[in-house]
């Protein structure tokens, strides 16, 4: 899994979306948006993962996510003045 990682979790993330559109009469919504948590916990599941890799996996994605992210300057100064 670690080899394939970003594949998996973007197949897992896929396949919980399909699950969303198909089961929106059970599910009684109509949103396809699936959270990382949901992602992780069927990774967890697909893969046996321990509460402490999941929760891992989820710090790594976290901080990933916030390096990524570039702030709109000007937003940004709307926000602090």
């Amino acid at each position: 899994m670690i080899d394939n990682y970003q594949t998996i979790r973007q197949e897992v993330e896929a396949d919980l979306r399909d699950v969303f559109k198909k089961t929106t009469y059970e599910r009684q919504s109509n949103t396809f948006e699936v959270t990382l948590q949901e992602i992780l916990n069927r990774l967890q599941q697909n893969y046996h993962l321990s509460d402490a890799q999941t929760a891992f996996l989820y710090e790594q994605e976290v901080s990933a996510e916030i390096s990524a992210v570039q702030p709109i300057q000007n937003v940004l100064t709307c926000y602090l003045s």
